[in-house]
């Protein structure tokens, strides 16, 4: 499970019901603002596969439920020398795509989600590039 997933199907299960309202179709306005609530909600504050963790938002949710924290390239990405995601450590968080519930205001862009997931993503501006880190021309 992957946050940008159900944010963006919540957003737009929210949008197709203000259009549904507009031209009259009330009972499938309703249907779709309850599905967007619910799947909000369980986005939110779903025990096992929410997308908050430690008070900010996550990137991933292993199918277990467990946070996705690290990603293994094979041995044939062929990813260039010096990359963060060449060498070990956690790769999958924190990750800009969190910030998103925040600009989109899924979630009070003033609240403390929305403040701890932007501390959080501010690690991001440390990351370990190397300047040798390019692809090979040849």
């Amino acid at each position: 499970m992957e946050l940008v997933q159900p944010l963006f199907v919540s957003l737009g299960l929210s949008a197709a019901a203000d259009l549904a309202r507009h031209v009259g179709w009330t009972d499938d306005a309703a249907r779709w603002d309850a599905e967007a609530r619910r799947l909000k909600q369980a986005t939110l504050f779903d025990k096992q596969y929410g997308l908050v963790h430690d008070g900010r938002f996550i990137k991933r949710r292993k199918v277990n439920g467990d946070v996705h924290a690290t990603v293994e390239p094979t041995a044939d990405a062929n990813l260039p020398p010096g990359t963060p995601l060449a060498g070990p450590g956690p790769f999958l968080g924190p990750d800009t795509s969190s910030v998103l519930p925040i600009a989109l205001e899924f979630v009070d862009p003033r609240g403390n989600l929305a403040r701890d997931t932007l501390a959080a993503v501010e690690e991001l501006w440390n990351q370990r590039w190397k300047a040798e880190a390019t692809v090979a021309t040849t």
